[in-house]
């Protein structure tokens, strides 16, 4: 009985030795999406003035896709890292009418898209 339980043994472990120096020959998991390389972001900057009085217009708003900044004393914005794909700008200010143009956006390679925003005092 002692040589039936020694041969046991001996097998067990001549088998998880075995099993333990096998190489992982599971297949790879593949999926059928197609992945992208991502495209570098595009860059918007610019300028918000008083259409008549060319003075900047500090504090306003300035909306892209789902992004917002507010205008410096100076009437600067900037927006960084959007998509290269058409986008509509809203500007809004107070004491002003609401100013949008629909632009293009180039990936961050080409030269950044700069604007110079006029808004037209509103009549309240």
């Amino acid at each position: 009985m002692n040589y039936l339980t020694n041969s046991i043994w001996l097998w067990g472990f001549s088998l998880l030795f075995v099993l333990a120096m096998m190489p992982n020959t599971a297949p790879a998991q593949t999926t059928d999406k197609k992945v992208e390389p991502k495209q570098p972001g595009a860059k918007l900057s610019g300028t918000v003035i008083d259409q008549k009085t060319k003075d900047p217009v500090p504090n306003a708003k300035v909306y892209v896709a789902q992004d917002s900044t507010t205008t410096g004393e100076e009437g600067r914005f900037s927006f960084t890292m959007l998509k290269p794909v058409e986008h509509t700008v809203l500007v809004k200010a107070e004491g002003y009418n609401d100013w949008s143009q629909t632009i293009t956006l180039l990936p961050k390679k080409q030269v950044p898209k700069t604007l110079t925003v006029e808004l037209v005092p509103s009549e309240r």
